[in-house]
Order: C-alpha cells, then structure tokens, then sequence
C-alpha cells in the first residue's frame, strides 16, 4: 500500500539530521519531505541544497512564517526537532492547522 503523507519539519538542529535522511535518502511508499522551518536561515539553505543533492526540492520557512508553511505545504504530519523549550508550542500549532492525521491525503 501506498503511503503519500507529506511531512515538513520545524527545528534543523542537531536532533534533526535523522529525520531529514531518512525522508530524503531513504523515502517510503512515496513519503516526502515538502517543507523546512527553522530560526536560523543558514541552516535551511543547507539542508536544502543537501536535499536539493539527492534530488528533492524542499521549500524553506523561517520559523516566523510556521504557520504559512503548513498552508502551502499541506503537511499530514510536522516532525518538530526543535529545542524541548519550543516543542510543545509548535506540536499545539500544527494540530490547530490541521496536522494531526493519521492517514495521508488523498493525491
């Protein structure tokens, strides 16, 4: 069975890196990492151009711009890697915009 959930990630630090490969070097039944959102921008470029290497776009967000992310992106789920401090704020959010799926949407 197909699995065609769209994911965006908040928070690009350390904590993050295994995430971010496995969505990008190791996808899954068509999973695919659509958005990154972080408060520093070098850190987004990296990652992007990283993933841009292996051959997937994804779109960039300064943290500011979390809730924009998840309208143009339509995420069924948001891995939040953030620091603890910031976790649950953004967990809340992404539930309130809609993110708290358990089955991908339909294409």
């Amino acid at each position: 069975m197909k699995d065609n959930r769209r994911f965006v990630q908040v928070g690009l630090g350390a904590r993050s890196e295994m995430y971010s490969t496995t969505l990008i070097e190791h996808p899954s039944n068509g999973q695919a990492l659509v958005g990154l959102c972080d408060t520093k921008s070098r850190r987004m470029k990296q990652r992007a151009a990283w993933a841009s290497q292996h051959g997937v776009e994804v779109k960039t967000y300064p943290a500011e711009d979390f809730d924009r992310m998840i309208a143009e992106c339509k995420p069924d789920c948001v891995i939040v890697t953030t620091q603890d401090c910031f976790t649950t704020c953004n967990i809340c959010r992404a539930m309130e915009l809609g993110c708290d799926r358990n089955q991908p949407r339909s294409p």
